[in-house]
């Protein structure tokens, strides 16, 4: 659903009840771990939070003259949506302050989000979550670290994307229709026949 909310203050606001505490507590987690200078904004209808271009003045790949999107999250029809691009290939994550850290903290912050998500979907009973990528970029390797101070040294064998396989979690009714190996254009399919809507 489209929201024609101008803040996202304004778009929790017209929220379902039971919609507004949900996003109201993955915005509060978002907001908490948002890097440093990254925007929040309303961006496609949804709360978008950005890499503005005073920080990354190439703008977005796609559409120079966007900020880079870094995480939405939107209150679909029938679904809650976190979308996290992170800082992907090629120049944007060349530019990434402390390239390991930031992969590292990542992870970790979206780790909090998804966990706001499956609470969610423990106590709702009736929510499937759905957890994947669209693609491996970088070819990350780990090559070292040091268990002491909890440092991880990486390797990048590509600045693109890979062939690799990407994993799929799901929990919740239905999740049993996201085991083995399939083409990503299968996901849509089986969130449609978790609910019998085919």
């Amino acid at each position: 659903m489209i929201s024609k909310a101008t803040t996202p203050a304004q778009y929790i606001a017209e929220l379902p009840n039971d919609r507004k505490q949900v996003i109201s507590r993955l915005r509060k987690s978002i907001l908490k771990n948002l890097p440093q200078g990254f925007v929040e904004l309303m961006d496609y209808g949804m709360i978008g939070y950005v890499v503005p271009h005073s920080i990354y003045p190439d703008g977005y790949h796609c559409d120079p003259k966007k900020p880079v999107p870094f995480v939405c999250l939107a209150s679909q029809k029938n679904y809650i949506s976190l979308y996290h691009m992170g800082l992907y290939d090629g120049p944007l994550l060349d530019w990434a302050p402390g390239k390991p850290d930031t992969l590292i903290d990542e992870t970790l912050d979206f780790d909090e989000v998804i966990g706001i998500a499956l609470d969610f979907a423990e106590r709702d009973g009736n929510t499937l979550v759905v957890i994947t990528g669209d693609h491996e970029t970088g070819g990350v390797t780990i090559t070292g670290g040091d268990h002491k101070t909890h440092k991880v040294e990486l390797n990048f064998s590509t600045d693109g994307h890979t062939a690799d396989m990407v994993p799929v979690y799901a929990l919740g009714p239905g999740a049993e229709n996201f085991t083995g190996i399939y083409e990503n254009t299968a996901i849509f399919e089986k969130i449609l026949a978790s609910f019998e809507f085919r």
